[in-house]
C-alpha cells in the first residue's frame, strides 16, 4: 500500500475476500470523532478532558461505521450519476483501505495533540496555534500530510477499481468526499453546543 498503491488496490479489487473492511471503517471513527469534537468545540461543552476522551473512545467505532456506510451510499450515487458500476464489496474495500492514513493520524498524532494541547485542542479559544505555535504547525501539518495521503490513495483506488483516468477519478473522489463532509457538517448544525 505504501510502496505501490496502484498494485495494492489492484490486488484488493480482485481479491475474493475483503477482510477487515468493517474493522478499518470502525477504526477510522476515531479520526472522524476527533474532527467532529474539534468542529463542535467539545472542549467548551465538557468540563474535563477525560469526558471528551472517554466519549470519543466509546462512540468512535459506531460513528466510524455510520460515516463509512453513509459515504459508501454517496459514492455509489456519484458513480451511478457518472454511469459507472462496481461491486459494493469492491467499493467497500477501496474506501476502507484508503482510510489507513486517517487511522494512523487518530492513533499516533491525536494522542500527541491531546498531550500537548489538552482540552484546548477542542476549544474555540484559545487556539492551539496561540498556545504552542511550533507544535501546532508541526502536528496539524502532519495531519494535513496524512489527509493528502488518504486522498491520494482514494483517487488511486477509484481509478484502479473503475479503470478510468486520474482526472475523472479525482472528480469522483472530490464529489463523494465533499458530499459526505457537507452532510456531516449539516447534521452537526443540529447539535446544541451550549
Amino acid at each position: 500500500m505504501v510502496e505501490n498503491p496502484a498494485k495494492a488496490f489492484h490486488s484488493i479489487a480482485i481479491a475474493r475476500h475483503k477482510n477487515y473492511t468493517y474493522f478499518l471503517g470502525a477504526l477510522a471513527g476515531y479520526a472522524f470523532v476527533a474532527c467532529i469534537f474539534w468542529y463542535i468545540h467539545a472542549g467548551d461543552i465538557a468540563k474535563r478532558l477525560i469526558e471528551i476522551v472517554a466519549a470519543g473512545i466509546f462512540i468512535s467505532p459506531v460513528v466510524g461505521l455510520i460515516i463509512y456506510f453513509l459515504h459508501l451510499l454517496f459514492i455509489k450515487i456519484v458513480l451511478k450519476a457518472f454511469g459507472y458500476t462496481a461491486k459494493f464489496k469492491n467499493i467497500m474495500a477501496v474506501v476502507a483501505y484508503s482510510l489507513f492514513p486517517l487511522i494512523i493520524s487518530a492513533f499516533i498524532l491525536l494522542p500527541a495533540e491531546i498531550i500537548v494541547f489538552g482540552q484546548f485542542l477542542f476549544m474555540k479559544s484559545p487556539s492551539p496555534f496561540l498556545l504552542q505555535p511550533t507544535s501546532a504547525y508541526f502536528l496539524f501539518g502532519m495531519d494535513g500530510v496524512l489527509f493528502l495521503w488518504f486522498f491520494m490513495l482514494y483517487v488511486i483506488g477509484i481509478k484502479i477499481l473503475l479503470d478510468i483516468k486520474y482526472a475523472k477519478s479525482m472528480l469522483i473522489s472530490i464529489l463523494s468526499i465533499g458530499i459526505t463532509a457537507l452532510t456531516i457538517i449539516g447534521g452537526l448544525s443540529f447539535i446544541p453546543t451550549k
